[in-house]
Formats: C-alpha cells, sequence, structure tokens
C-alpha cells in the first residue's frame, strides 16, 4: 500500500493523536481515516475529497452522538459506478455500525469495502456478531498491520517528514487482535466467541464477616443477578468469568482478588477469612458506586487486625487502580507502615487521566506493582476458580499481552510523579476541519466525553 505522492490540502492529524488512537493503548475516542477510489476519468468529484479523516460526533444534553462511521455514511450518497473504499480505524465497528455498513453495502452492491481496524471494540454485546455481518456483505475486515500503520502515517499525519516508528510493544498488540479477530469471525452468525461475558453480572455472596456485604460490590452497567459457586466455604469464579476479565480481553467491570497474610499464631482472624474475591459496587440512580480497590479498604477494619503486627496483603486486580484508587491505597499504606501492599494487575486502567501519576505514588508509597504474569495466573486459578479439577491453560495470546502490557507498565513507573507517560490525550478534543465537499462538518464530528475544542494541524501541500 503506497501513499499518494500527489499534493493536496487537507487536515492531518497531529503524531500523538495517531500514535495514542491507533497505537497498542485503550483510547477514549474513534478516529476513522477514509479513502474511495473512484473510477478512472469519473470527474464528479475532485480525487483530494475522497481521502481524510473524521472523529465521533458528541453527544449533546439531548443526545445526537454519532460513531465515526456513521459520519462517513452521512457523507456519500448512493453510488452507481464501481468504488473501491478503504477505512483505517482505531476501533472495530460496534453492531449498530456494522449492521449499517452491511446494509449500505448490500444497496450499493458495486462498491468494495476494506475495513482495517487497530483494535477490536467489544465494549457492547453483539460486537462479533457485526463483525461478522460485515464479513458476509462483502467487507474485508483486518486488523491494520505495519504496512497500514506505514500507509495512515505518510497519508493521514503531520509528520513534518519523520519516519514512522512502531511503539515498542506494536508488534505484540497486532498479533492479539489478529488472533481475537480471527477467533470471531471463523464462528457462526448468531453465536459469541468463547467466553464472551453474560448480560448479567456475576455477583459475589460474602461471609458475614464483612461489613460491606460483597453482594453489593459489583460491577456498574450491570442489572441482574447471579450466584458464584462456592467451595469449602469460600466463594470461587467460574472458569469464564477469570478468563473474560483477566484474560487478553478489554472487560467492562473489576474483579479483584486479595489474600492477607497475618503474623503467626495471630487468632483474630480465621485465615481462610482473610482470602477472597470482590467485585465493584454498582453506581445506583442517585450515584454511591465503588471501585474494587476501595470495596477492599472498606473490608479491613471488620478484620479486627492489630496495627502494630505486620500483615502481608497481595492484590490480584483485573484492571490496575485509578488515579482516587491508587491515592486512596496510597493514603492507607502512609498510615499503615507496617502493611505491605503488592498489586498484580492483568492490564492498566487508562481510562480516566492521572492513571500514570497514580501507580506512581503507589510506588512511591512503598507498594509493588507489576502486571500478572503466568504464576500468577496459576495461583489465581488455583485460589480462586472453580475449575473442577482442571490445568490453568494460558489462552492463545496471553504471552503476547502480559509482554504489552509490562512494557507499558515499566514505561509509566520510570517516569516522575508529576508527568504522564508518553501521548495521552489532553483534556479537550482535537476537532478536524472539514473541506466543502462533506455534507455533515468534520467539525461536529469528535469524539464524546469530551468538551472543549482546539483546531487539528493543516498542511499546505504535503
Amino acid at each position: 500500500m503506497e501513499a499518494d505522492p500527489t499534493p493536496v490540502d487537507r487536515p492531518r492529524m497531529d503524531e500523538c493523536t495517531f500514535s495514542k488512537n491507533f497505537g497498542p493503548q485503550m483510547p477514549h475516542e474513534t478516529y476513522l481515516c477514509y479513502e474511495v477510489e473512484q473510477p478512472e476519468g469519473d470527474p464528479r468529484t475532485p480525487a483530494d475529497q475522497l481521502k481524510g479523516f473524521l472523529r465521533n460526533k458528541s453527544a449533546g444534553p439531548l443526545g445526537g452522538g454519532h460513531h465515526a462511521e456513521l459520519c462517513f455514511l452521512d457523507l456519500i450518497p448512493s453510488w452507481e459506478q464501481h468504488y473501491n473504499v478503504t477505512l483505517f480505524i482505531s476501533w472495530s465497528p460496534c453492531l449498530n455500525c456494522a449492521a449499517k455498513l452491511a446494509s449500505f453495502l448490500y444497496q450499493n452492491r458495486r462498491v468494495s469495502l476494506r475495513i482495517f481496524a487497530a483494535r477490536i471494540y467489544d465494549i457492547q454485546e453483539g460486537y462479533w456478531e457485526g463483525l461478522r455481518q460485515l464479513r458476509e456483505a462483502g467487507a474485508q475486515v483486518s486488523i491494520m498491520n505495519i504496512p497500514e500503520y506505514e500507509h495512515c502515517w505518510e497519508t493521514f499525519v503531520d509528520h513534518q517528514g519523520r519516519p514512522f516508528q512502531p511503539q515498542h510493544d506494536l508488534h505484540a498488540h497486532i498479533q492479539v487482535q489478529s488472533r481475537r479477530l480471527e477467533v470471531i469471525l471463523q464462528g457462526p452468525s448468531g453465536l459469541p466467541p468463547p467466553c464472551v461475558p453474560p448480560s448479567f453480572p456475576i455477583i459475589i455472596a460474602a461471609p458475614d464477616l464483612f461489613s460491606v456485604p460483597l453482594s453489593t460490590c459489583y460491577a456498574p452497567h450491570t442489572l441482574q443477578p447471579d450466584v458464584s459457586m462456592w467451595i469449602q466455604g469460600k466463594p470461587r469464579m467460574d472458569e469464564c468469568t477469570f478468563s473474560k476479565n483477566f484474560g487478553p480481553q478489554m472487560p467492562h467491570e473489576t474483579y479483584l482478588c486479595y489474600e492477607v497474610e497475618q503474623p503467626e499464631g495471630d487468632p483474630r482472624t480465621p485465615a481462610d477469612q482473610l482470602k477472597g474475591f470482590l467485585r465493584n459496587k454498582s453506581a445506583g440512580p442517585l450515584g454511591g458506586g465503588h471501585h474494587a480497590e476501595l470495596c477492599f479498604l472498606d473490608l479491613i477494619p471488620s478484620w479486627g487486625l492489630d496495627r502494630e503486627q505486620h500483615y502481608n496483603v497481595t492484590l490480584f486486580i483485573s484492571w490496575s487502580p485509578c488515579f482516587n484508587c491508587a491515592a486512596r491505597l496510597a493514603s492507607f499504606l502512609y498510615q499503615n507502615r507496617r502493611v505491605s501492599l503488592r498489586i498484580f494487575a492483568a492490564r492498566i486502567y487508562d481510562i480516566r487521566e492521572g492513571y500514570g501519576d497514580g501507580l506512581r505514588q503507589l510506588r512511591e508509597a512503598g507498594a509493588q506493582v507489576s502486571i500478572m504474569n503466568i504464576p500468577e495466573y496459576e495461583h489465581c486459578w488455583e485460589t480462586f476458580v472453580d475449575h473442577q479439577g482442571r490445568p490453568f491453560q494460558p489462552q492463545h495470546d496471553l504471552h503476547a499481552h502480559i509482554q504489552v502490557q509490562s512494557r507499558r507498565l515499566e514505561v509509566i513507573l520510570q517516569g516522575p510523579s508529576g508527568l504522564p507517560p508518553p501521548c495521552v490525550p489532553p483534556s479537550f478534543p482535537i476537532i478536524v476541519a472539514a473541506p466543502d465537499l462533506f455534507s455533515v462538518p468534520l467539525s461536529t464530528c469528535y469524539a464524546p466525553h469530551t468538551l472543549q475544542p482546539v483546531i487539528s494541524m493543516w498542511i499546505q501541500g504535503s
């Protein structure tokens, strides 16, 4: 795939925006770069206007949000000629957008569509079905590989003459996402890929010991309860829940497994009650949500631990702590100097600003913060999972996932407190201005969860 050498006047995204949204991180918005090849000699649309990029349209107080794929469809009429359309998108289409793209293809049989996604969007149920619908409608759906990154870099990025340099963990990220997409597309329509979470939460019942019932500590965005498996007086999570939340996928909730080692001979709390797991507390209509780490901190006073004794606390958590939870954990350590804390996270939680500084604060407070490796997975499997005697089997892309997350954490912890890791997005959106061609101004197509605009870089004749 080669970049068009013809000089054009069109907006370009800055390097950091491209790296953040198309790299191995988990961005909060969706960017879409597009190219349309029209029949040779067709003069109705200037060629340079059939190439550009856009971003989600933000939802206002009365709604009206628009995913990037739908912004793109709004730009184009039905076509009678044969056109080749290529989309490079930071998240694969959700079920609704995939269905609309498939419908467009069925109505415009002369259009060929290729979609290269940087990662799989699995936040909403049914995402796998949407990708299969696209395949059945004739679209080619793939994960971006290095040639696609290089092409986008040359075509859509204001790189100031600098060559494309893959981020250190990009190759592993591509491998993980490609394998996941392969598994999804191999399945028949109507069936989810292995271990897709159900549409109801798994609620963890609690021993009477706890002052805050664990049955209230579950994930946001869930409604109906189910009861987890109990083994020898302790709750165990089912295999699929463990694989989905601690594996390479991007789960919607946070699970936390904990172990507390008390001094030998201390009879205050039965040892088997200092080991368990919990999940986020759901926010109700009036708020009141509680992250898993704060649920855990709420349990500690009920154990009646001796402040003068030394305790070793180990947490295995599906997402690393956000800035607020990290600050609360750090404060707990400063107030309880005889407590040693180790945190093993399955992945880095980078959805909110300041996550890097929070992790560095934990390190400075004396906590050991690491990414879960195979020994931690095996330990959690034996200790917290209802495995029915089956040994732990790593998912095919788990090793690559561990490598990516470990390198990201290493980079974060090397930085001084107060400084974000490279390419953390600003707190305002980058708005993409639009050529006159577009029926829907691209200046309205930006990400949700953002408030203030700034104008993107323009390159004249590059």
